[in-house]
């Protein structure tokens, strides 16, 4: 009985969470009126809605990318979700894609297997393939913007201000509460210096009075990020993932 009452306790518990986490990202059913300051339009037609740029992460990256605290976690969420793109949706519309974090890490022209299928899926975009960066969370999105993958539709400029600058000083999302005490009410810390040249969504500009998609020529140059390397400057070379084939080591 004690072990019922224990899951019982969990699933209300994860019940509860799920309900608090509606009010502050979801999906939005047809024709419904977003309400929220990030509106996602995906291009299958799915649409959803988030209160700040963390939890729509949750919506574009992974479910629970929000409730994430290791920065090396949430990149590979961002490196997953652009690879798995890449490898599906871009190749059956065959278009090529190069994902690139540090260097590139994925291209969906090379192959698994030298020769496996006997021919070469015909991309439309061969020589010049879509450029995915999974730099950080932004960047994640702002290649999906590029891209066309998906719309952004923001109420406060996190893709589109000219006027970027790495830090907390000067963010929107830094707010006081009624005592004076600094707190971000992106990742709902008083912690949060502690990510002042990690944080992929510092935001310096002043709000929209409406929705404002943001167009693909408008985006935020990235290079304001503390330590960005530019995609031309990535050069290690990507070789695909081959089959290994060094012979097995013979046991004595």
């Amino acid at each position: 009985m004690e072990q019922n009452g224990n899951q019982f306790e969990i699933d209300r518990l994860m019940l509860e969470n799920q309900k608090k986490l509606l009010n502050k990202r979801r999906f939005l059913e047809e024709n419904e009126e977003p309400s929220f300051p990030f509106v996602v339009e995906f291009r299958d037609g799915r649409r959803g809605e988030a209160i700040n740029p963390l939890y729509l992460m949750d919506l574009i990256i992974e479910e629970h990318f929000s409730d994430c605290e290791d920065v090396h976690t949430l990149y590979l969420l961002g490196t997953n979700v652009l690879r798995d793109l890449a490898a599906s949706e871009f190749s059956m519309d065959r278009v090529r894609a190069t994902v690139y974090s540090s260097s590139v890490i994925y291209d969906n022209l090379i192959a698994n297997y030298e020769d496996a299928v006997g021919e070469e899926l015909d991309f439309v975009n061969r020589d010049s393939p879509v450029i995915l960066d999974s730099w950080d969370a932004w960047t994640v999105v702002a290649s999906l913007i590029k891209a066309g993958y998906l719309k952004i539709y923001e109420k406060l400029p996190v893709w589109s201000d000219k006027h970027k600058v790495q830090g907390c000083d000067h963010c929107i999302f830094r707010k006081a509460d009624d005592q004076g005490q600094e707190y971000c009410a992106l990742w709902e810390t008083n912690y949060f210096r502690e990510w002042d040249k990690l944080c992929p969504f510092p935001t310096n500009g002043s709000g929209y009075t409406d929705y404002h998609e943001v167009r693909p020529e408008e985006i935020t140059d990235p290079s304001y990020k503390t330590a960005f390397i530019p995609i031309e400057q990535r050069k290690n070379e990507y070789m695909g993932y081959k089959v290994n084939d060094k012979p097995p080591v013979e046991e004595d």
